[in-house]
């Protein structure tokens, strides 16, 4: 596992190639395709490539990829693949709310408002308190988007928060239908 951002240097055809064989391979060796190929600038290549990756990847290293502050490629590699795992990375991205980096408890936000799980709903409330403002936010926005109106007084005192937190709990209130949102 590097830490640091590796260039791309493969031909098209040697990706369509190893991305034809990665059924084929080892665990380990698809996984280090995988990292390999979803560096890659076609849409077509790397979407492939993290569909496959949403499959195989262990949890353990969706997490390593989710916390690699130097490499913003993994870093949204990881948050696209717990996206296209759906409902099967659920408890996954519920762990990763207890993270102690803020950055990773944002991107498990940000899966969880991908998901519209209604489960998420107790969990995201609890995130309501979580110090970093960016984390609160996005948890603002995804709990509107969870549509369940039980949340509207746990929204409201962002009314009165900063203006970038308040217009994220008019957006919210507004989703769950709350008058107190016009």
């Amino acid at each position: 596992m590097n830490a640091a951002p590796q260039p791309f240097e493969t031909s098209w055809e040697e990706c369509i190639e190893l991305l034809d064989s990665l059924p084929s391979m080892p665990i380990e060796a698809r996984v280090d395709a995988i990292e390999k190929l979803i560096r890659n600038p076609s849409p077509g290549i790397r979407s492939r490539a993290l569909r496959m990756g949403a499959a195989v990847i262990p949890d353990e290293r969706l997490k390593y990829y989710l916390r690699s502050d130097a490499d913003d490629v993994l870093r949204n590699a990881g948050v696209e693949m717990l996206k296209m795992r759906g409902h099967r990375g659920f408890s996954l991205t519920l762990q990763l709310l207890k993270d102690l980096d803020p950055d990773v408890v944002l991107q498990a936000v940000i899966v969880l408002k991908h998901l519209r799980d209604p489960r998420a709903l107790e969990p995201l409330r609890v995130t309501l308190h979580h110090e970093d403002p960016n984390v609160v936010q996005e948890a603002i926005v995804a709990i509107g988007q969870l549509g369940d109106a039980r949340a509207i007084p746990d929204l409201l005192p962002f009314l009165t928060s900063d203006p970038w937190v308040q217009m994220a709990a008019v957006e919210a209130l507004g989703n769950l239908r709350s008058p107190v949102a016009v």
